[in-house]
Formats: structure tokens, sequence, C-alpha cells
């Protein structure tokens, strides 16, 4: 007696089931739509399994889980990589600044020059990874150069090794004439890059602020730095 099943009874399935499995890996979130569609279909025709649904459904719900996760993972780490400012008041002379939470604070007044320096050093290294410098220069320091703007652009490129200038602009800045340029040069552990913008004020005064980088570094600290740039106030 043959008791083989009748291929009339036999349970096949869709082709829609096999849809939703094949976009479970290539399309999760069709994957799964389509999948619970071939279920409820499924459940209704007996004639049809429902392992090939059952299957895409699973597949596309840990791979949207697994997808979110990493999301996730991915933009809690982006903003603790996302450098906070603080504000800083000087006043002597006077200015505000904004600078890198927990970064170093120095300050130096070598004759009419007066700096504060903030920085992050590596760990006992002496590296850098990061600085930003905020110099006054009072008047009766400067020489009697019409162009003091470009005077202290060129110390500063006489200054440093291999001093490449990548973009330079003048504007006024808050009502005073400034110079603004970004620039690569060597240092004694690789190259850096900088930003400088250099301020003159109704006085004859100078400010200059300057945030370097090793070249590695500046593309984390990049937007930081330039927010400090165009948020000081003299």
């Amino acid at each position: 007696m043959d008791n083989s099943e009748d291929p009339a009874t036999q349970t096949l399935a869709s082709p829609i089931s096999i849809v939703g499995l094949v976009l479970a890996f290539l399309l999760p979130p069709i994957g799964l739509v389509v999948s619970i569609i071939a279920l409820i279909q499924a459940k209704k025709n007996p004639a049809e399994k429902q392992g090939f649904a059952i299957a895409g459904i699973i597949i596309s719900a840990v791979e949207l889980i697994i997808t979110f996760l990493l999301l996730t993972l991915l933009f809690f780490n982006a903003a603790s990589t996302n450098t906070q400012l603080i504000s800083y008041k000087n006043t002597d002379p006077t200015y505000t600044v904004q600078h890198p939470e927990n970064w170093q604070i120095e300050r130096k007044n070598e004759g009419g020059a007066k700096s504060t320096i903030f920085k992050d050093s590596v760990d006992d290294t002496g590296l850098v990874r990061g600085q930003e410098e905020v110099l006054y220069i009072a008047p009766e320091t400067l020489s009697g150069s019409a162009d003091q703007l470009t005077l202290i652009k060129d110390s500063i490129k006489a200054g440093n090794k291999n001093f490449t200038i990548q973009n330079e602009s003048r504007k006024d800045y808050k009502g005073n004439p400034s110079l603004t340029f970004v620039a690569t040069y060597s240092g004694e552990t690789g190259t850096l890059k900088g930003k400088y913008t250099i301020i003159q004020k109704p006085d004859g005064s100078i400010y200059a602020i300057n945030t370097q980088a090793p070249l590695q570094n500046w593309d984390e600290l990049q937007e930081a730095f330039y927010t400090i740039h165009n948020t000081f106030q003299p």
C-alpha cells in the first residue's frame, strides 16, 4: 500500500514568503513587512508552509535590532568626542575667549606682549594634542609700520619652518581690521596645522588668536577652533 502523501495535499512555501526571506538579508525593513504579509496569508491557507515567513520575520527583526544598536553606539561615540567649549574672561588686557574644557592654562608676560595659552598635553610626554593662544601686543611696543597685520603675519611665518599659507583673507572683525589665515608648518614631532586671526584695535594694540594641532588631530578639533576664532571678543 502506498502511504506517500498526495501531492495535491502537500504544503509548499508561497513565493511571497521566499521573497520575504531573501529581502530579510538584503533589505531588512522591507523583508520584515513582506514576511509578515506572507505569514498572514499562510495562516489563511493550510496548503502553504509558514516556516519561510517566520524565518524572514526573525532574521529581519534581528538585523534591524543590530543596526539600531550600532547606530546608537556611533551616535554616543561621536557625542563623546565632540570638543566642549567654555568661556574664559581676561582682565588685563580685557577680552573673552572660548577654549576646550579641561585644557591646561598657562600665562606669559614678556615686555609689552601678554599671552594666554590653552593646551591639551598627552600624559607626561610633553606632546600636545591641541593648543590655543591669545596674544596681546601693546601699541607702544609696535613699530611705526603702516600695515601691522602683515608685519605680524610675516614674523609668524619667519618663526616656523616650512610655513605654507593655505588661505588668507582680510575682513572687518567686529569693527576692527583683521587678517585671518590657515597654514601648515613643521613642528618637533611632525606637521602642524594652525589658524590665525590678527586683530588691530583703534588704539593700535594687537590681538592675535592662534589655534593649532598636529595634522592628524586637525579634523577632530577644526570645528571647535573655528568657533573660538569667530566668537572672540577683544
